[in-house]
């Protein structure tokens, strides 16, 4: 699923942590990006998805360093491990054409 926002690989059970004190908006799970948490502040807004569960509710103040859930490895690492590996594939059968 298509997005302009960063994918930040991280291990299982990595604590997901607010950038900043804000407002929690929006809490769901959705399909394709798992448990998301929508904050906002007056100067920015942020979307942490791809969370295996959650540690805040709509409505919720959270400060600064507060943990708002924890990431899902299958739904963070999968998908980079896939491209790696089609990386390396591509590199390799490279090689073997030069060769």
């Amino acid at each position: 699923m298509f997005h302009e926002g960063i994918d930040i690989p991280a291990p299982t059970v990595t604590s997901v942590i607010a950038a900043a004190s804000s407002h929690v908006t929006m809490v769901r799970n959705n399909s394709g990006y798992g448990f998301c948490v929508k904050v906002t502040n007056d100067s920015c807004m942020a979307v942490y998805a791809h969370l295996s569960g959650l540690g805040v509710h709509k409505g919720d103040n959270v400060e600064a360093q507060a943990r708002l859930s924890v990431l899902s490895v299958l739904q963070v690492i999968l998908p980079v491990l896939i491209c790696i590996l089609v990386f390396m594939l591509m590199v390799l059968l490279l090689i073997l054409m030069s060769g």
